[in-house]
């Protein structure tokens, strides 16, 4: 899961029942905090594609959603 700000309480909200949700199917959460910054979330996600995780959660930045291509491939 890629979030902007993992204190803000709606994300933590998301974030802990998607753990609860993920772990009862036998998978594990990995979390990562972009910060609201753009370059930072790219790199992110680029990072968890190249590892092959099984799936990806994000809350996505103001780009606009061709930028995000890269995920889906």
């Amino acid at each position: 899961m890629v979030f902007p700000d993992i204190e803000n309480s709606f994300y933590a909200s998301v974030i802990s029942g998607a753990e609860e949700v993920l772990q009862s199917a036998g998978y594990s959460l990995l979390l990562a905090n972009y910060g609201e910054d753009p370059n930072r979330e790219h790199t992110q996600l680029t990072t968890l594609r190249a590892e092959h995780v099984a799936g990806i959660l994000f809350a996505a930045s103001c780009k606009p959603s061709a930028d995000y291509e890269f995920v889906l491939k």
